[in-house]
């Protein structure tokens, strides 16, 4: 079980990483300005730049360095207080969205021959998987999942699946019974769901 949330100590977290990202970008921006001016002076000096480059990732490294010890205990609590409190923030559903081809031998010109792929954020996915091994041990400990699903099953997969429906065909035919298999693939599969009820 994760820690109890204290939303003070959270915001107090929360403005010593931003204080620490701020002082860094500052320092930066100082070395980069002063690189500038040296690098007029110098129009024909590459390493200057070089030297410019070089400080900004130190800088970057060493902020990130310094925020390193508070950040599992503010995403702990950013998870714990997303899970007691039953909400997730607007913020977090937001996402990055490109489109992918489905099939390289498709129609680029066709908008329809693409998938939307979005990319969220780190925090909402550490707050998915948070919540799936919760729900996944719930569903196993009051053994709830049918043993034969082979989707979402822990060391389950398609070949248990294929395995499962051959035993049952074989012995079918022992016993002289006859069999139908009926198999569904459905053509883009999410275009098929209410999107109003995903919201």
């Amino acid at each position: 079980m994760l820690p109890s949330v204290n939303v003070a100590s959270l915001a107090a977290q929360l403005q010593g990483v931003v204080v620490v990202v701020v002082v860094v970008v500052v320092i930066a921006v100082v070395v980069t300005g002063s690189t500038r001016s040296t690098q007029q002076k110098i129009s024909t000096n590459k390493s200057t730049l070089m030297r410019s480059v070089v400080l900004c990732c130190c800088c970057c490294y060493w902020s990130f360095l310094l925020s390193l010890p508070t950040l599992p205990t503010t995403i702990t609590n950013i998870v714990n207080l997303s899970v007691s409190s039953g909400q997730f923030h607007p913020i977090l559903k937001e996402s990055a969205i490109s489109p992918l081809i489905k099939k390289s031998t498709l129609d680029k010109n066709q908008l329809s021959n693409y998938r939307p792929v979005s990319n969220l954020s780190l925090i909402s996915k550490i707050i998915e998987r948070v919540i799936k091994s919760r729900v996944t041990e719930h569903l196993s400990s009051n053994n709830l999942l049918s043993p034969h699903q082979s989707a979402y099953n822990k060391h389950h997969s398609t070949e248990t699946a294929l395995l499962y429906i051959q035993d049952h065909l074989i012995n079918a035919t022992g016993s002289q019974k006859i069999s139908c298999l009926c198999l569904l693939d459905l053509s883009a599969a999410f275009d098929t769901i209410d999107h109003n009820i995903l919201q």
